[in-house]
């Protein structure tokens, strides 16, 4: 895979997470992209919500700025952006990428 330009990156932050919380997992995910050799990606998080998937504004914002062509590569993170998000969402944007021929990768980080 050549370097993305452009990539962007998913994962979720435990429900009630303050901005403290939120900015150490963004810090987290950058660190990720660093290592596997990626630029640093504009990340995209949403609030995981056991009781009800209903949180995916950041999944919803991702998947249309993929399809604006704003990002060449997307990397999910952590087991939560996958199993913790509106499965139809998630679909629709690997359907998104894939036609756009946008790379998606994924990452486990400490603690997903």
């Amino acid at each position: 895979m050549t370097q993305p330009r452009r990539p962007a990156a998913y994962g979720r932050v435990d429900s009630g997470s303050d901005a403290v919380s939120r900015a150490a997992r963004q810090g987290t995910i950058a660190d990720l992209a660093r290592r596997n050799g990626w630029p640093e990606p504009m990340i995209y998080l949403d609030q995981d919500q056991p009781e009800h998937c209903a949180d995916a504004a950041a999944l919803v914002e991702l998947a249309a700025a993929v399809t604006a062509g704003r990002h060449s590569a997307v990397l999910l993170v952590g087991t939560g952006a996958i199993h913790g998000c509106p499965a139809h969402l998630l679909q629709g944007l690997l359907r998104d990428c894939s036609r756009q021929g946008i790379t998606v990768d994924f990452l486990l980080s400490a603690g997903s």
